[in-house]
């Protein structure tokens, strides 16, 4: 894979998340907050994984994209990048 890959996905190049941490590689936390619990309470039960739900809740209530090949994601209003372009 490419850099543009990885910085799409939010990696970084082999080795540079070791040497810098994940912050350096461009990472950032996204804690749970109230605002996602709701949006999770809202979401009608598509998607079985609870993980996935919650990535999928966050992302809709923060404006972000979603990059994964799991297709189930695009079923739900939440813009999704696939992972495997």
């Amino acid at each position: 894979m490419g850099d543009r890959h990885q910085e799409l996905a939010g990696q970084a190049p082999a080795g540079a998340a070791s040497a810098r941490g994940p912050r350096g590689a461009g990472v950032r936390r996204l804690p749970v907050e109230d605002l996602h619990l709701a949006a999770l309470a809202e979401l009608p039960s598509i998607h079985r994984d609870p993980f996935d739900r919650m990535l999928i809740a966050q992302a809709r209530v923060e404006g972000l994209t979603v990059i994964t090949s799991d297709a189930v994601f695009a079923r739900y209003d939440v813009p999704v990048l696939d992972a495997r372009s």
